[in-house]
């Protein structure tokens, strides 16, 4: 009897340990970005099911870089992201997604000019204040840091984006049909 019921008791306790252990890693890689230029860094993610909002904190050396803007990454499908920096060297970062984000990829894509010498590097930390199922239930999460480091002009990776002028036009095309649907529902 005793042997059963021990049994059971360590079958409860890995059960618990392997949900407890699900969830999802949100990391910044370390990267090497060009000296005098832009930088997009992508905040990732790995494991997301079904995520419908995350809110994050992202650190950085302001000797290195300047904060310019965050977009959303291309794991969502229908979400919204807004960034605010709260003081030099700390972002706050909220993305909410309706249909749920799912699987691996960039949550969002951090935009920076990068002000540090060549050689010179930053931190780039993640903290999650909250992570939320879209039904939503807290998402168990990890985080991962990395560092940017200044290379010579023109080298590495994350040294900006180009966005085609037929991608802005649809872009700017959708916010104003999207702005005349809320006038709409207003006025009704």
């Amino acid at each position: 009897m005793m042997a059963k019921l021990f049994g059971v008791m360590v079958a409860v306790l890995v059960l618990v340990g392997v949900v407890s252990a699900a969830g999802i890693v949100v990391k910044i890689d370390s990267q090497t970005v060009a000296a005098g230029g832009k930088a997009v860094i992508p905040v990732k993610v790995s494991g997301a099911s079904n995520l419908g909002a995350i809110d994050l904190t992202v650190t950085y050396d302001t000797a290195a870089l300047k904060f310019s803007k965050a977009e959303l990454g291309a794991l969502s499908t229908n979400g919204m992201v807004e960034a605010n920096e709260v003081q030099p060297g700390t972002i706050f970062i909220g993305i909410v997604d309706s249909n749920g984000i799912n699987g691996d990829g960039a949550l969002a894509d951090l935009t920076f000019d990068v002000l540090g010498a060549q050689g010179s590097s930053s931190q780039m930390n993640v903290a999650v204040r909250g992570a939320y199922s879209t039904d939503l239930k807290d998402v168990a999460n990890q985080v991962s840091g990395g560092t940017l480091t200044v290379g010579a002009p023109g080298s590495g990776t994350g040294t900006g984006k180009k966005t085609s002028l037929p991608v802005a036009v649809a872009v700017g095309a959708l916010v104003v049909a999207g702005a005349a649907a809320v006038l709409v529902m207003k006025r009704k």
